[in-house]
């Protein structure tokens, strides 16, 4: 994991685990990066409702500082949706299995 990501994934997690609810409390509450036109994005964004499991969206494409997250999980290229949970690695694009472990696991 590159130092830009570490620090802006840490002050992120520091900002938004604050109101983390007892569906979550088994793990971190998960950061999704996405786009709204992204199927894969809301497929996910579905899974996390299904599940009542509150989360943190950030459109990739509406801040430099997002984007630059994105690129950093992915060496320098902009691949999405990722979902950090805690200080797991991130996960591109998830399958419902992989959330669940993630989820289930801290």
């Amino acid at each position: 994991m590159q130092p830009q990501f570490l620090f802006f994934s840490r002050f992120l997690f520091s900002h938004v685990n604050k109101g983390r609810t007892t569906e979550t409390a088994m793990a971190a509450k998960p950061i999704l990066y996405g786009a709204d036109w992204c199927k894969k994005t809301i497929a996910i964004q579905d899974y996390f409702k299904t599940h009542d499991v509150a989360y943190d969206y950030i459109n990739v494409e509406q801040t430099d500082e997002a984007m630059q997250a994105i690129k950093d999980m992915n060496r320098g290229k902009v691949r999405f949706p990722m979902v950090v949970v805690g200080e797991q690695a991130p996960l591109k694009n998830p399958s419902p299995d992989e959330l669940d472990k993630a989820l289930t696991t801290e």
